[in-house]
């Protein structure tokens, strides 16, 4: 099982500690709860998602790998038939970031949330920042050309500027991060030739990318 790990996954997985008791809202195929109670970092888990035929292949992975007696299955959509003192940490990865927003609202608090959106990172730090949950931690991961945002959420308060909605403090230090500001670069210049070449170019939307491509080369 360990072979279906991308990088990205592996990041994910990463973020969990020894011991913890894992949610993982929207499982799919249930790779990484599989691949960490095979590594031996959590002992049980709960694998969730809203599908039943994702939720069937992930029972079946399980199975397969001798780990149902840790591992549950739960149909589910979010958190809502999740009992909330069954688990310590969650995993809402794969999925765009406002859907990752709206799971979050029927979330328990004073759990810690790994939280992975495949596109509307800053509207998901925004939601987050506005509903008391402070970003811990931040890291990337690459497959192939994508760079993957992963963001740590616990319960706290935290000002974020619109530079940290792209860019968070927390990747200072990260290995990817000069590659990240490369990509971001391009999508900024593209969006204000986009916006210049139009007939009614937005001149709102051009000063803000304008703004953001500065922060970037500082």
């Amino acid at each position: 099982m360990e072979g279906y790990m991308t990088p990205r996954l592996i990041k994910i997985a990463g973020y969990v500690n020894k011991g913890e008791r894992l949610a993982d809202i929207g499982t799919d195929h249930a790779y990484i709860p599989i691949y960490l109670v095979q590594k031996g970092i959590i002992n049980e888990a709960i694998a969730a998602d809203i599908n039943a035929a994702p939720l069937k292949t992930a029972a079946e992975n399980i199975k397969n790998a001798g780990l149902s007696r840790n591992i549950k299955t739960v149909l589910s959509d979010g958190f809502l038939c999740i009992d909330k003192n069954s688990f310590d940490t969650a995993v809402v990865a794969g999925m765009g970031g406002m859907l990752i927003a709206e799971i979050l609202k029927n979330a328990p608090r004073q759990k810690k949330y790994i939280l992975q959106p495949m596109k509307n990172l800053p509207e998901l730090k925004r939601f987050l920042s506005q509903n008391g949950y402070k970003i811990t931690t931040e890291g990337l991961a690459a497959e192939g050309e994508k760079i993957y945002n992963i963001l740590v959420a616990q319960d706290g308060n935290e000002v974020i500027s619109e530079y940290e909605l792209f860019v968070g403090k927390g990747l200072a230090d990260d290995p990817l991060l000069t590659l990240y500001k490369q990509s971001l670069k391009n999508k900024f210049e593209k969006i204000i030739k986009g916006n210049n070449q139009a007939l009614n170019p937005n001149a709102k939307t051009i000063d803000y990318y304008k703004n953001l491509l500065t922060m970037l080369e500082k």
